[in-house]
């Protein structure tokens, strides 16, 4: 069938009755639907999975995760995004006219604002919680535990419902730690909503309520969120006045910048630069959460970023220091201002001490204690594993539930008695915990820093003790005498200071083994439910918190059964229950997160203890390969439950318990075929009907010449291909022969936008296109648009090679050619994840004895392409004789080559049909 076959008044009749049924595209280019709003409540119906499967949530390292058919459907509706920009003509133009690279003043100004934030936020937890309220202090001090009892669970249940309601009714993407989002995106996947000032705004609010109501959560998790989020917001380019008018007023974008208020900051970024500026920011807020900058430096190469380099080593350095530097800074200030009539000023100049819990006694360690840090390192990855798998269960347990649920608004109603309900229970857990308590005299001694301005140093507390407990410095000495309480002392406060307590050395006999266990097993419960809930929370602290209590339980259990009492001296430091303390917090967050560098140096800067780095780094190695025998990472099982599609930094696969050499794969057997491409100059009835009948994230741009059918030139996405639908003002022939035949006629920030502006027009504009059959002799030339450094790859390439590339460069699209450079399929994300990748190979050794590379006779494929360029006649009797027909007839009309046939194609496959 030729393309005068075609009955013009039957193409468009049968093109109004699909109308109805045609989907039309979304804000961001695309048919797929929606991704969720609530990224943990998408329950798949199809989950028959066992309750151990293994593949699900119990993830042995030699597992990979295993998607239900509908949770596939999720993992749909996640794009994927390059690292680097689409090298096009108009790229090429953009980058000439245009300043570019990174400004140091950009990176400079995303830290401050960091800083600033932590501070403020560190700020407003301690002076607004709970327990530091000056009447809840007073009922503390005073006994009342009736009115204790009352206004308590009610403080802490009106934060709570509070920070609930900020994410359910205002911004549900605020949820949570935020970390497995900003991990799938800067491994380039495209999850939507997460980085917008409206996300920013609302993560603060709700994680200072959260904070303020006593969960067992803390901030410092949702700051990586927050940090991301600043590079994000700074990366967009500032929409102020002046810009805007100049835009107006200059056609050269170079100039309009430079007469800018801000030229640095006015102008547009690419997608390379917007990844920089967002990895920077994520380790920018670990830096100033925990005072480590080297530890947020190290959690951004281990765990953040996919596509690290040494320029953004530097600058992830330079905005971690600035970030720490601007939040000690902003506290010593504060400090001071509150000491300003007992020193007189004089502390002004005095930094305040950087470590978030500093421990500054040296121990006298031997031998011996390699036998707790051994145990202490396995318990970290066991119950770490346990913690994964409880949180697995139970969020899975709650999106049930809820999917039950068919009315919206009561879904949100649950969620907030859900908040309700966990706040109240932790509340009056927290009260019960003072019946395993006692008061106990204490006569404790402790010398200050000299720039020590905070109170971060061993506090105890009183509750109904009958003799006052007094504390008093002199001469930089604390002395707190008289009689404390246990459970006051562990629980009244802020979770930092109960690790600082549960870390202080030469401290054995403060706190006795029932209340260590009580609380260790009500912030492994508690912590679990609040983190699934919807509310904007972080488990690091949590993670300190449950690794400390054990360590310290198990260092006391030993003073206890030995009947040690001699715990100044120094001659039992090496079972000294503030030291294994240190070793369990470090052993647990190992255990949880899995990144072993990041743990070892965020608990040395943390603590400034130099004397365990040793010990710590045997607990964090033991405790990560024994959690990697049961599940994988928290972050990563998170990525796995919420259906991001993550592509791991390298993928192993095994078969039966052996692993299995990739090397020994090619490409083709993980790729997509056969693909829609289409043609250097392509007529615009053709592209509209593309865009709305497929979902492809993008499509391989082929040339028709010297009797080959689909020579590879290039990629164009479809979101780009939208955009020159609608943006250009004129479609004309003579673009194909004129003198103007590579003129751009839309600049690169409009082209390479993520979103549509006019939705309902674009819509509009592109079923006119697709219905109407004049404009199949209206064509258009994408030469200038198409991405000419698209990657690649023969059929018969390395699978574990072409992995590592896609990976390696943030690739969105890597196209397989045969050896005649025809294209043959496509490779996507989704194509590399591991469930896929593993699902294929076993297909290929099932069916394929072929253990290596194929070496012969060209494939069939490439034989009738070989075939094509010799031949222009006669009647092929390979499977695809109708397409190559088509193509051969084609080739002999004066019209564009390129998709037009492939839809031909499809219609005379249903006429044989």
């Amino acid at each position: 069938m030729s393309t005068s076959d075609i009955n013009p008044d039957a193409e468009l009749a049968r093109r109004r009755r699909s109308f109805a049924t045609r989907r039309s595209l979304s804000q961001y280019g695309v048919t797929l639907p929606d991704q969720p709003e609530d990224l943990t409540g998408v329950h798949p119906n199809d989950d028959g999975y066992n309750f151990f499967s293994k593949g699900r949530d119990f993830q042995p390292r030699k597992s990979k995760h295993r998607f239900t058919d509908e949770e596939l459907r999720t993992v749909e509706t996640f794009e994927s995004s390059a690292v680097l920009p689409s090298c096009s003509e108009v790229y090429r133009q953009w980058v000439q006219l245009s300043s570019h690279g990174m400004n140091w003043c950009v990176i400079g100004v995303i830290a401050i604002i960091i800083g600033i934030l932590a501070s403020v936020m560190k700020l407003v937890v301690e002076k607004f919680q709970i327990f530091y309220f000056p009447f809840i202090t007073k009922l503390i001090m005073e006994g009342s535990v009736a009115q204790l009892w009352i206004y308590y669970p009610l403080l802490g249940a009106t934060f709570s419902v509070l920070s609930a309601t900020v994410i359910v009714y205002i911004c549900p993407f605020a949820a949570g730690s935020g970390l497995p989002e900003i991990i799938g995106i800067l491994n380039g996947c495209v999850v939507r909503n997460v980085l917008n000032f409206r996300t920013l705004a609302c993560k603060i609010i709700s994680c200072i309520f959260t904070v303020i109501s006593t969960l067992p959560v803390g901030f410092e998790g949702p700051m990586v969120h927050i940090g991301a989020l600043v590079g994000a917001c700074m990366a967009q380019p500032l929409r102020c006045r002046c810009c805007v008018q100049n835009k107006k007023e200059h056609f050269d974008e170079k100039q309009s910048l430079q007469k800018s208020c801000f030229p640095n900051i006015c102008r547009y970024r690419d997608c390379r630069e917007r990844y920089s500026l967002i990895c920077v920011g994520a380790a920018a807020g670990v830096a100033a959460a925990f005072s480590s900058p080297i530890a947020g430096l190290t959690f951004a190469m281990e765990e953040m970023s996919s596509h690290w380099s040494k320029t953004l080593t530097w600058q992830a350095f330079v905005c971690c220091i600035l970030a720490r530097s601007t939040a000690e800074l902003f506290h010593s200030f504060l400090e001071a201002a509150e000491t300003m009539d007992e020193h007189e000023g004089s502390y002004l100049m005095y930094l305040s001490e950087s470590a978030l819990f500093d421990m500054r006694h040296v121990l006298n360690l031997n031998i011996a204690v390699l036998l707790p840090a051994t145990i202490i390192g396995l318990f970290g990855g066991v119950v770490g594993s346990i913690f994964i798998f409880s949180w697995l269960k139970l969020s899975k347990f709650k999106r049930r539930m809820l999917a039950h649920i068919q009315h919206p608004k009561l879904v949100n109603v649950v969620k907030i008695f859900e908040v309700l309900l966990v706040s109240l229970l932790s509340c009056t857990a927290v009260l019960l915990s003072m019946q395993l308590a006692t008061c106990k005299p204490v006569n404790h001694s402790q010398k200050l820093h000299v720039s020590t301005l905070s109170s971060k140093h061993f506090r105890l507390r009183s509750f109904q003790c009958d003799n006052a407990l007094n504390v008093s410095v002199h001469e930089g000495v604390l002395s707190q005498t008289g009689e404390f309480h246990e459970g006051a002392s562990l629980l009244f406060g802020s979770w930092e200071q109960m690790i600082r307590n549960l870390f202080s050395r030469r401290t054995a006999g403060y706190f006795n083994v029932p209340l260590l266990t009580y609380v260790f097993g009500y912030f492994l419960i508690f912590a679990t439910w609040s983190s699934c809930t919807s509310i904007a929370s972080g488990l690091l602290i949590p993670q300190l918190a449950i690794g400390a209590l054990f360590g310290r339980g198990l260092g006391q259990l030993v003073f206890d059964v030995f009947e040690i009492s001699d715990s100044e001296s120094g001659k039992f430091d090496w079972i000294d229950p503030g030291a294994l303390a240190l070793l369990g917090a470090a052993s647990f967050l190992s255990g949880t997160s899995r990144l072993p560098v990041t743990s070892v140096i965020m608990m040395i800067e943390m603590t400034n203890d130099i004397n365990l780095s040793v010990l710590i780094m045997l607990c964090v190695m033991l405790s990560k390969f024994s959690g990697d025998l049961m599940t994988h990472s928290l972050d990563h099982s998170m990525l796995d439950f919420k259906c991001i599609p993550y592509l791991e930094a390298e993928l192993k696969i095994y078969n039966e318990g052996t692993k299995i050499n990739l090397e020994l794969f090619r490409a083709e057997d993980v790729m997509k075929s056969p693909v829609r491409y289409v043609g250097v100059k392509e007529n615009v009835y053709t592209l509209a009907n593309l865009l709305l009948d497929t979902n492809h994230g993008g499509f391989p741009v082929v040339q028709v010449g010297f009797g080959f059918l689909r020579t590879f030139l290039g990629v164009i996405t479809r979101l780009e291909l939208t955009k020159i639908l609608t943006k250009t003002k004129k479609f004309d022939a003579s673009e194909l022969v004129g003198e103007d035949i590579d003129m751009i006629r839309i600049s690169y920030p409009e082209y390479s936008s993520g979103k549509l502006k006019d939705i309902e027009t674009v819509n509009s504009v592109l079923n006119n296109y697709s219905t109407q059959i004049k404009y199949r002799n209206v064509h258009v030339n994408l030469l200038p648009y198409i991405n000419t450094s698209a990657i690649s790859v023969p059929r018969d390439f390395s699978l574990y090679r072409a992995y590592m590339m896609f990976r390696g460069l943030g690739l969105r699209h890597m196209v397989v050619v045969d050896r005649y450079n025809q294209v043959e399929g496509v490779i996507t994300r989704k194509d590399l994840l591991g469930y896929t990748v593993e699902t294929k190979l076993m297909n290929v050794l099932n069916n394929n004895d072929r253990k290596g590379f194929y070496i012969g006779s060209p494939t069939t494929s490439e034989s009738s392409s070989a075939t094509a360029s010799t031949s222009t006649s006669g009647s092929p009797s390979s499977a695809n004789s109708i397409f190559e027909v088509i193509h051969r007839q084609d080739s002999m009309t004066s019209q564009p080559q390129g998709l037009q046939s492939t839809v031909i194609l499809e219609e005379a496959e249903e006429e044989e049909a």
